[in-house]
């Protein structure tokens, strides 16, 4: 049997691109940011995903501009989405 542990997560706001920007983080090991899609939020991760990729990874998970916890702040650029230039520690 295989137990699995859960492992602490870090809920904070980072500067990234100008913008007050929403992440959770979890987990040990190389980092691995997950992005959501346009109408969802990080929220989508949770549940057993997150979870599962933990234990291998530290996991960091931004909320885009206008979704979740991370308000809107202008238009974004094509190509260049500055609110994805996120702060990995």
């Amino acid at each position: 049997m295989t137990t699995q542990t859960e492992t602490a997560i870090m809920k904070d706001y980072a500067a990234a691109g100008g913008l007050r920007t929403y992440y959770e983080a979890q987990g040990t090991g190389d980092p691995l940011v997950m992005l959501h899609g346009g109408f969802a939020t990080i929220d989508m991760f949770g549940g057993a995903f997150t979870p599962l990729i933990a234990g291998r990874y530290r996991v960091y998970s931004p909320e885009r501009r206008g979704h979740g916890r991370t308000p809107p702040a202008g238009e974004a650029r094509a190509g260049q989405p500055p609110d994805l230039r996120f702060p990995v520690r």
